[in-house]
């Protein structure tokens, strides 16, 4: 089995409302989704987040750039079961194992689910097997004031989620009160996560 063809598409998803974080306000989530084809028809698809591209420097126009230009040519012919082969490859041409670590990780993941489409069982599978049939999911309060905070996460609770997540970063002093308003509005059985 041979990779053919890479393709890549730039998406944006806009948010429900924006979200909000240290370093700003988003109002739409952008993604880069690749799918790798095979000689065999076989397809495998691939998604990279850039929530923080001011962090990571990977924006999705980067990462459309990055695969398009530098990786697809290192990966037409390649085997896609042979993985760490694949992605060794790619680590070397991005100078080092943290070079471009979203566009690795789309290709990653494509080459994984080809590999799982190829012997029939799913990812999991691949990686060890199922170790969890659920799992929590947090939602996050927005960076306001505490009392407005605590409102927003009573709210959260009440909406069914086991979990909230505190946004932080700009001022300790302030970030302390959120938390501390956070857990009197929803008592001690409830975690609490800061980003």
């Amino acid at each position: 089995m041979k990779i053919t063809k890479i393709e890549v598409f730039p998406i944006g998803m806009p948010y429900a409302r924006p979200y909000e974080q240290a370093t700003g306000t988003t109002k739409v989530a952008r993604r880069v989704v690749i799918k790798v084809h095979t000689d065999e028809g076989v397809i495998g698809l691939g998604e990279a987040s850039t929530l923080l591209p001011n962090r990571t420097g990977e924006s999705a126009q980067v990462i459309a750039v990055v695969i398009s230009n530098l990786f697809a040519p290192l990966l037409i012919g390649e085997n896609p079961l042979q993985i760490q082969h694949v992605m060794q490859k790619l680590r070397k041409a991005s100078m080092d194992k943290y070079g471009f670590l979203y566009s690795k990780t789309a290709v990653d993941m494509a080459l994984h689910d080809i590999a799982g489409k190829v012997y029939g069982v799913p990812v999991a599978a691949l990686l060890g097997g199922v170790v969890r049939t659920s799992i929590g999911v947090s939602r996050s309060v927005p960076l306001a004031e505490p009392a407005e905070v605590a409102v927003a996460a009573e709210k959260i609770v009440k909406d069914g989620y086991k979990m909230i997540t505190i946004k932080a970063g700009l001022d300790p002093a302030a970030d302390l009160e959120r938390v501390k308003a956070v857990r009197h509005a929803v008592g001690d059985s409830i975690p609490i996560e800061v980003d």
